[in-house]
């Protein structure tokens, strides 16, 4: 979608234009919205006889990109039909015209040509004709950006009322098309009842996404429940086992891991999940703990890895957030609309971030380089403690002739290992 800052090309073209002709018409269109888009006033007619005096009222028709001149003249041209028109006809009643002496006509609104006819000359020199072409001029550009944007909204909506469920990027898009509409409130070009309009709608819409979210949300709490019950259950009668210290701790580690893949499967809420996986996590260290004993290098070394991990990670988001930072700036420095000073205050941005990358690489390597030296020790000290342990259970599984004779080698294998140590 377009940036949520920029009118379509065509259309920017064509406003700016009209902005620089009338500083002064402009702000009061652009920042009051109180421009008339009917006008009543008294005018001279060139005719063959020389000039006659009538009444003109002019009315912007900005859809349809034209202009209605009704004209009263002779007879029909009274100080009380201009009343009627001035308190009521601008106003949006209805005033019945007289059918005699009145001539309605209709031209195309340009830049090129005049607002009033050339044959009409206005009387009210309170008045700026071309002050009001340039505001008319505007509306009218606003009108056509009030209609894309309702055209593109239509199709938004065809595609919200034919959903049957909760769409992110759905949602997403209509999250972007209201910022868009907000960026051009902010601005002043569009119309404050066409601003309501499309807000209106937009909150038609979001609200029917909302109850597809809900119903979504409610299937998946139900979802999430049931499975939370069976995991529940699963893991409890582990925890159970582990307190009777019941000696199966091969067998409570494969379902603890059976448990855990299980898990990664199911849905389940954040809270759901986080509770479930503290108690595995701490099932496991127990089954651990109880087959091997404590091991407090190991433990000591695997804190370390896992708190170097949390850092390479934080580190990874830093570096990803700066990037992702950097190609926005780039982006906007190729920016069609971007002035010098903007464009340069970009490339400053951009280079800041560059180096704020490297130098972030470069400690993310080193930590990178610490992990794998720690893994590795890790890793030796495991296979250490792996040999001791399938020693030891090999003795177990070999009945002592003499109770107090594998006590005495145990003692002195042990005492051996210490030594190397």
């Amino acid at each position: 979608m377009a940036k949520a800052n920029l009118l379509p090309p065509f259309l920017l073209k064509q406003i700016l234009l009209y902005r620089s002709t009338s500083r002064a018409a402009i702000f009061r269109f652009t920042y009051c919205f109180e421009m008339k888009q009917k006008l009543v006033f008294w005018a001279e007619e060139a005719v063959a006889e020389g000039t006659q005096k009538c009444l003109l009222a002019m009315e912007l028709k900005a859809e349809d990109n034209r202009i209605e001149l009704h004209k009263f003249e002779g007879d029909a041209a009274t100080e009380a039909i201009e009343k009627e028109l001035k308190e009521k006809w601008t106003k949006g009643l209805v005033v019945a015209f007289p059918t005699t002496g009145y001539q309605k006509t209709e031209q195309e609104l340009s830049a090129a040509s005049r607002l009033l006819p050339e044959a009409y000359q206005c009387l009210d020199e309170s008045l700026n004709l071309d002050s009001l072409k340039t505001e008319w001029l505007f509306a009218v550009l606003s009108t056509k950006l009030y209609k894309t944007y309702w055209s593109e909204l239509g199709e938004i909506q065809d595609r919200v009322e034919r959903a049957t469920k909760y769409d992110k990027m759905l949602w997403e898009e209509l999250k972007a098309f209201q910022a868009k509409v907000h960026a051009q409130d902010k601005e002043k070009n569009l119309f404050k009842e066409h601003v309501q309009e499309l807000r209106d709608s937009l909150n038609e819409l979001f609200g029917l996404m909302k109850n597809l979210r809900k119903i979504q949300d409610e299937a998946f709490e139900q979802a999430a429940k049931a499975n939370y019950d069976q995991l529940d259950q699963g893991l409890s009668a582990i925890e159970k086992e582990l307190e009777g210290e019941t000696g199966k701790w091969d067998k409570y580690f494969e379902q603890l891991k059976g448990l855990q893949a299980q898990m990664k499967k199911m849905k389940l809420s954040k809270k759901q999940r986080n509770g479930l996986w503290t108690r595995i996590d701490k099932a496991f260290k127990l089954v651990k703990v109880k087959r091997f004993g404590k091991q407090n290098g190991d433990s000591r070394l695997e804190r370390r890895i896992q708190g170097l991990e949390e850092a390479i990670k934080k580190m990874q988001r830093s570096i990803d957030r700066d990037q992702k930072e950097l190609d926005i700036q780039d982006g906007k420095i190729n920016a069609p609309h971007a002035t010098q000073i903007e464009t340069q205050l970009r490339e400053v941005k951009a280079k800041m971030l560059r180096e704020r990358i490297s130098s972030k690489a470069e400690k993310l390597a080193d930590m990178n380089k610490t992990m794998k030296e720690l893994q590795k020790r890790l890793a030796k000290m495991q296979k250490q403690a792996a040999e001791l342990q399938k020693e030891t259970e090999a003795q177990t599984e070999t009945p002592p002739a003499v109770e107090e004779t594998p006590k005495r080698e145990e003692a002195s294998e042990n005492n051996s290992e210490e030594d190397q140590a």
